[in-house]
């Protein structure tokens, strides 16, 4: 940049914090806002924030100094931060009606126009996450796809038996597992890992869908200047985001018109098959009921969902087991007593297996794999208790923070899973209890609850039952940094087959027990 356009910068900025100052004093209106730290002209309270990332944790030392409802301002943008369950369920129960939009982005501007995450509420929006629930996440399509779930942990659990007494990476098992769960239901088709046909075309696609995913991620967590400076809009993107979100939205478009070329293909030539989801958003296509920006949209939702929040959800999991041993052995007698040593974990039987489920709730308390959610946006002045919320208010929970409030949890910072055994018995993370919501409630509850819940249970069950995992190096438990909140460095254990070696055969058979 030249020193003329430097000082044309220089001399916009001096302006803009002139005319927001004035504007504050003269014109400004005085609403009672809930408390919160100082805030400054044009960067907002953002001093307050040290460190790369981990926004939760800077949110949550505020909400211990002004209380479980804050104020906080991005830059431009005024945010509330709900810390506590009675918040939370003020504004996602109480008045969900108010708080269900979702807050302008230029990420999702650029990246997917319409979408079934982070687009408003429209009539197009629900028919679509309708179609992911009846094809994906009811009931009924649990059952029928079983055998999807059933053949994709095969293949991993054999993938790890072959790495008997030495490393395992486990989130690199644990992603495959998972990219070829969403890509069997959505379109048919196995992306990544062995026992696929590995030609050059299904190499690349399996390259390329791990490319989109990572970009994506990146795009969506980085903090977009032009998202809290609105004045920035009219200069030149200093950071470089906009030419890279492009760039990926470009060979999104690409990917994403491939597959469904294919299924068009098939759709026309009536080739006999299991419907998959495609064919579902397709029908709906077809008959005007969604746009085409909404299909693709919606399809890389569940690509991005599915995948990346379950696997590190697993991952985390997985770590703080194999952190404490005696919690291993516990869990493993009573999969030993349940299940017996000769055969592999069924769906069916999670709910035999107390001590699994609360290894997994314990886990998502410690380790939301969405610590804020996405953001909320208020559709027009309304209260939250006795302060104001003024319209267009980005609103943000702090799941991170309910779940380690010591004022709910004895012990916050520990792995005790048997705390749900006991006195958190009945808590749940299914949106009926505020203390633990992993996955939001109300209009904006995650759609693929229900397959992420079905799968969690029972790969961090399988895992234990089969092997037996030692910590092999020191783990660093810091965080990624994103919308989805992985370890920062992929966790590496030592594994060993626990089970008869006769037993492993089963998991690539196709029998089931009754």
């Amino acid at each position: 940049m030249d020193s003329a356009a430097t000082w044309i910068l220089v001399e916009g900025l001096v302006a803009a914090v002139v005319l927001l100052v004035l504007t504050r004093l003269l014109w400004g209106k005085k609403d009672h806002l809930p408390p919160g730290p100082s805030s400054l002209p044009i960067i907002g309270s953002l001093h307050h924030f040290k460190g790369k990332g981990s926004p939760h944790k800077s949110l949550a030392q505020l909400a211990n100094k002004f209380g479980p409802l804050i104020t906080v301002r991005f830059g431009q943008r005024l945010s509330v931060v709900a810390s506590s369950p009675e918040t939370a369920m003020e504004i996602l129960k109480h008045q969900d009606e108010h708080f269900n939009r979702r807050p302008p982005l230029r990420a999702t501007e650029l990246l997917w126009p319409q979408d079934i995450a982070f687009n408003d509420v429209t009539p197009s929006t629900q028919l679509a996450r309708k179609i992911f629930r009846l094809h994906v996440v009811s009931a009924k399509s649990l059952e029928e796809s079983r055998h999807i779930r059933d053949n994709e942990l095969s293949y991993m659990l054999n993938a790890i038996a072959k790495c008997n007494g030495g490393k395992v990476v486990m989130y690199n098992h644990i992603e495959v597992l998972m990219v070829n769960i969403i890509s069997s239901l959505t379109f048919s088709k196995r992306l990544a890992g062995e026992n696929k046909e590995s030609t050059s075309s299904t190499i690349e696609e399996a390259k390329e869908f791990k490319f989109l995913t990572l970009s994506l991620s990146q795009c969506f967590g980085a903090i977009n200047l032009r998202d809290i400076l609105p004045f920035l809009k009219w200069l030149p993107d200093l950071q470089g985001l906009e030419p890279r979100m492009r760039h990926v939205r470009t060979r999104m478009e690409s990917f994403l018109s491939k597959i469904i070329d294919e299924q068009l293909l098939l759709r026309q030539q009536n080739v006999e098959r299991e419907k998959n989801m495609i064919d579902a958003f397709l029908d709906a296509h077809e008959g005007h009921k969604i746009s085409n920006d909404l299909l693709k949209g919606s399809i890389w939702n569940i690509f991005a969902a599915g995948t990346e929040t379950t696997t590190a959800a697993i991952e985390w999991i997985m770590v703080e087991v194999c952190r404490n041993p005696k919690i291993m052995q516990k869990a493993q007698a009573e999969l030993d007593a349940v299940i017996g040593k000769a055969q592999r974990v069924q769906e069916s039987d999670i709910p035999k297996l107390k001590y699994i489920q609360a290894i997994v709730k314990e886990g998502l308390r410690l380790h939301p794999p969405s610590p804020l959610l996405l953001p909320h946006y208020s559709s027009y002045p309304c209260k939250i208790f006795e302060y104001d919320i003024p319209t267009n208010t980005q609103v943000l929970i702090n799941v991170w923070a309910i779940g380690r409030d010591p004022k709910i949890w004895s012990q916050p910072l520990e792995f005790i899973p048997e705390r749900f055994l006991d006195e958190k018995c009945k808590v749940d993370f299914y949106g009926q209890h505020f203390d633990l919501l992993t996955f939001s409630t109300g209009r904006r509850i995650c759609p693929g609850l229900g397959l992420a819940a079905t799968v969690m249970h029972t790969v961090v069950a399988n895992l234990l039952h089969a092997f037996s995992w030692r910590v092999a190096d020191d783990i660093d438990m810091s965080e990624g940094v994103g919308v989805t909140v992985p370890m920062a460095v992929p966790f590496t254990a030592h594994v060993e087959m626990r089970l008869p070696s006769e037993a492993y055969q089963w998991f690539s058979s196709k029998s089931r027990r009754s």
